[in-house]
C-alpha cells in the first residue's frame, strides 16, 4: 500500500458547507437589519457594515474550493456574518441603556 492510497476520503459536500451556512444565517439577518435601518441618514455607517458583511458572504462562494483554501472560505464567510451582525448587536446593547437614561 502506497502513501497515495492511504488518506482522507474526499468530502464533496464540505465544499459548500461554509458558504451555505453563512448564507442561511446571514441573509435573513442582513435583510432584517436593512428593513429596520433603511432610510435613516444617521444609520448609514450601520448600512455600510451590513453591506460589507453581505459582500464577504458573497465572496466566500467565490473562493476556490480546494482543500488549501478551506480556512480562508470559513474566515471570509463567518467573518461576513459577524461584521453584518455587529449593527444588530450594537442596537440590542444600546436599547437598555437608552431606556434607563
Amino acid at each position: 500500500m502506497t502513501q497515495d492510497t492511504v488518506g482522507r476520503p474526499a468530502r464533496p459536500a464540505a465544499r459548500r458547507d461554509v458558504p451555505l451556512l453563512a448564507t442561511l444565517i446571514g441573509l435573513p439577518l442582513f435583510l432584517w437589519e436593512l428593513s429596520w435601518l433603511w432610510g435613516d441618514e444617521e444609520s448609514l455607517p450601520f448600512v455600510g457594515a451590513i453591506g460589507v458583511g453581505f459582500v464577504l458572504v458573497a465572496v466566500s462562494w467565490v473562493v476556490p474550493r480546494d482543500e488549501a483554501y478551506r480556512r480562508a472560505r470559513a474566515l471570509v464567510g463567518y467573518g461576513g456574518v459577524v461584521v453584518g451582525a455587529l449593527p444588530a448587536a450594537w442596537l440590542v446593547l444600546m436599547i437598555p441603556i437608552m431606556l434607563t437614561g
